[in-house]
C-alpha cells in the first residue's frame, strides 16, 4: 500500500505515468530518481493486489448459484459499498475546493467533471479518487466470476495466453486487461489448488537473480524515458514491453523476499497495528496527496525541493490517513467497518508461516 502511494507521488510535469511516459525534463537526476521508483520498482504493487484478490475469491469458490450469490452479497458489503461511499466523499472534497476557488489557484483536477454540480453523478463512474478504479474492476470481475472460472478450468489455464497478449499490447475496453490478466493468474492458482506453489520456502539465489533483473529493467526504462526524445511507436512499444517485464520481475522478487521481510515485521507491534488502517491509506491518499503537493509548491520549487516532497509528503499523508482511521475506529467502529468494508482488524501472523519462521 505504501508502494501505491509512492507510485502516485511523482511530481514532475508528467504526473500521470504510463508504460511509455517520457520524462519531459529529460536527463534530470531528481526526475529520474522519482521515475525509477514510481514507474519502475514500485509498479509490482497493483498487479500483486489483483493476483491476491483473484486467489482469495476462488480459493473457496464452487461454481454453483448458491455460492455465487453468497460471494456477491459479501462483496457488495466489502467492495461495492466502500466504492460508492468513497467516490461520493472524494467528489465532495473536490466540490469544496472548487467552491473556495482552490482548484484554480492550486491547479487541482480543474477539468474533473465533478467541478460542475450538474455532472456530480459522474463521480461514481470516474471518481476523483482515481485509485478506486481497482475496486471498480474487482466489481466487474465478481459479476462475471462464473465465466472466469469456466474459462480457466476448461482451458487448463490456457486462457491466460490471449488475455496476456491483450495485456502486453495495452488493449483495454471497459475491462482493464492488466487487471484481468493478474486477477486470472491468482484465480488459476486457486482453481488448480496450487497453494503450495505460492507458499513454499523461497530460494535465496533465485530471489537475488530476480531482484537484479528487476532493478536492471527499472533502470533501463528510466534511461529510455529520460534520453529518448523520439516519440515513435517503436520506442513506445519497447518501453511498454520493458515495463511489463519489470512488473513481473517485481512481483516475483517481492514474493520470494516475502519471508525475509515478514520475519522482520512479525514482532513489531506498531507495524502490525498499521495493518488495520491500510484501507484508509488506499482510499484517502488521493486527491489529498495532489492537494498537499500543490499547496506545498505554491510560489515555485527547486528540483531538490521536489525530491524532499516526494519522500516526505507520502509519509505525512499516510500519517493523516492512519490518524483519521484511528479516530473513526475509536469513536464509531461500526462506521469504520462500513467505510472499510469490514477491514477494521489488524493482521495476525499465519500459524503455518510462523512455525516455518521459528524453525
Amino acid at each position: 500500500m505504501i508502494a501505491v502511494v509512492y507510485v502516485h507521488s511523482y511530481n514532475f510535469s508528467d504526473s500521470f505515468l504510463t508504460p511509455a511516459t517520457r520524462i519531459s525534463e529529460g536527463a534530470n537526476l531528481t526526475a529520474m530518481i522519482e521515475y525509477f521508483l514510481s514507474n519502475g520498482l514500485l509498479r509490482f504493487a497493483v498487479p500483486l493486489f489483483f493476483i491476491i484478490s483473484g486467489f482469495l475469491f476462488y480459493h473457496t469458490y464452487k461454481n454453483t448459484l448458491a455460492v455465487y450469490k453468497k460471494k456477491l452479497l459479501r462483496r457488495c458489503y466489502s467492495v461495492l459499498t466502500p466504492y460508492i461511499i468513497w467516490s461520493f466523499l472524494s467528489a465532495i472534497f473536490i466540490l469544496l475546493l472548487s467552491s473556495f476557488d482552490l482548484t484554480k489557484k492550486l491547479d487541482i483536477v480543474t477539468e474533473h467533471p465533478v467541478t460542475q454540480t450538474v455532472d456530480f453523478l459522474k463521480c461514481f463512474i470516474n471518481p476523483p479518487a482515481f485509485q478506486l478504479w481497482f475496486l471498480q474492476q474487482l466489481i466487474i470481475f465478481f459479476i462475471i466470476s462464473p465465466i472466469i472460472y469456466l474459462l480457466v478450468k476448461y482451458t487448463r489455464g490456457l486462457i491466460l495466453i490471449p488475455i496476456g497478449t491483450l495485456w502486453l499490447f495495452d488493449f483495454s475496453f471497459v475491462i482493464n486487461t492488466q487487471a484481468l490478466f493478474y486477477y486470472t493468474i491468482g484465480a488459476a492458482f486457486a482453481i488448480f489448488k496450487k497453494s503450495r506453489n505460492v507458499t513454499r520456502q523461497s530460494n535465496t539465489l533465485m530471489a537475488i537473480i530476480s531482484v537484479v533483473v528487476w532493478v536492471c529493467l527499472s533502470g533501463s526504462l528510466t534511461v529510455l524515458a529520460a534520453y529518448s526524445s523520439d516519440e515513435s511507436a517503436t520506442i513506445s512499444l519497447v518501453m511498454t514491453f520493458i515495463y511489463k517485464l519489470n512488473e513481473i520481475a517485481g512481483i516475483v522478487s517481492v514474493w520470494l523476499l516475502f519471508d525475509h521481510m515478514f520475519s522482520f515485521v512479525t514482532n513489531k507491534r506498531p507495524i502490525m497495528f498499521l495493518t488495520g488502517h491500510l484501507f484508509f491509506i488506499y482510499v484517502m491518499h488521493e486527491p489529498l496527496l495532489h492537494f498537499t503537493y500543490q499547496l506545498s509548491a505554491v510560489g515555485g520549487i527547486t528540483d531538490f525541493g521536489r525530491l524532499i516532497l516526494y519522500v516526505g509528503l507520502p509519509i505525512s499523508n499516510i500519517a493523516v490517513c492512519v490518524i483519521a482511521s484511528m479516530i473513526i475506529r475509536k469513536i464509531a467502529r461500526p462506521l469504520h467497518r462500513l467505510l472499510t468494508g469490514d477491514r477494521s482488524g489488524n493482521v495476525t501472523l499465519h500459524p503455518i508461516r510462523a512455525d516455518r519462521l521459528s524453525k
